[in-house]
């Protein structure tokens, strides 16, 4: 079980660094700013805000990288596994600080 999460956590990880490359090199634009809500074209600064997401999606990808390996390290050196949690937390304040900032993109 806890191969298949760090094979997913990997998977995803790649999809991020993906997102993020696509978003600060303008590559797939039209699928990059698609939308269910059509929020994304109401964007006053695009330029900025595609850089904005690109930086946290290749944020999030460093992060879903970590993951797996922090648990490798704890399952090896026999650490305390509670230290883990902490990675929610990261998760967390990365995702708060990346909704306060493209706020200011609308």
């Amino acid at each position: 079980m806890l191969g298949f999460l760090s094979f997913v956590l990997i998977v995803l990880s790649v999809l991020f660094f993906l997102m993020g490359y696509a978003y600060l090199t303008d590559k797939a634009e039209r699928l990059m700013m698609w939308s269910f809500t059509g929020k994304v074209d109401k964007v006053t600064d695009k330029e900025g805000y595609k850089k904005q997401q690109g930086k946290n999606s290749i944020l999030m990808g460093i992060i879903f990288f970590l993951v797996p390996v922090s648990l490798l390290l704890v399952n090896n050196f026999e650490t305390n596994p509670k230290l883990l949690y902490l990675w929610l937390f990261v998760l967390a304040g990365v995702t708060i600080t990346n909704a306060v900032q493209i706020r200011k993109y609308f």
